[in-house]
């Protein structure tokens, strides 16, 4: 399974993600800063963070929330914000 980083040029605050690389900010929701603060310091597959979520939060449907983090890191990688590897 792929894993996903919050690339260099980019930092969380809050939840707003900067791109240094382009001065882009992006805002995202709380829920979505959550999941992208788990990517900032560490490789993680998309059910490593939701394992991680589970530890915190009561998760109603666990594929489905996998499905939608897949997706939200893929499109993150299009973007040019998170490396996959």
């Amino acid at each position: 399974m792929a894993e996903y980083h919050l690339k260099e040029s980019c930092h969380l605050e809050g939840n707003i993600l900067h791109d240094e690389n382009t001065s882009n900010e992006y805002e995202f929701s709380d829920e979505a800063a959550i999941v992208l603060s788990l990517i900032v310091d560490s490789w993680r597959t998309p059910q490593g963070v939701v394992d991680l979520l589970k530890e915190e939060f009561v998760i109603d449907n666990e594929a489905e929330l996998l499905k939608e983090i897949e997706k939200f890191f893929e499109s993150l990688v299009n973007e040019g914000l998170v490396e996959k590897r």
